[in-house]
């Protein structure tokens, strides 16, 4: 995996937790004495985020557990272990996974 993918990788790896800390600053800003049709519209919009958050933590996880098992990097003896606090710690977990074992994977270069 190249050093761009890599960065790349991490960038969508942060997004789910910008995300989280928008959606609650978002959610403890919202003004009950507006307009029904102004606070619906905002509420809309937020849930069509929620979405693409959603998916996007879906396909991380995807990727980080396919990655578990096929790059070879993870001890076979941790690999479960890893799986279940992907799963289960997901948007937190994810940033540590990436530092110890794709960030510091050997870094293979295009020609390869």
């Amino acid at each position: 995996m190249t050093k761009s993918v890599k960065i790349l990788w991490a960038i969508l790896t942060l997004l789910p937790i910008a995300y989280f800390l928008f959606f609650i600053s978002f959610v403890s800003s919202l003004d009950q004495t507006q307009p029904a049709a102004e606070l619906n519209e905002q509420l809309k919009n937020m849930f069509y985020l929620h979405i693409v958050s959603m998916s996007l933590m879906v396909a991380l996880i995807l990727s980080y557990v396919v990655y578990l098992f096929k790059s070879g990097v993870v001890p076979k003896e941790k690999r479960i272990l890893w799986t279940v606090v992907l799963v289960a710690g997901n948007m937190f977990a994810m940033p540590f996974f990436w530092f110890f074992y794709v960030w510091r994977a050997p870094v293979k270069s295009v020609a390869e």
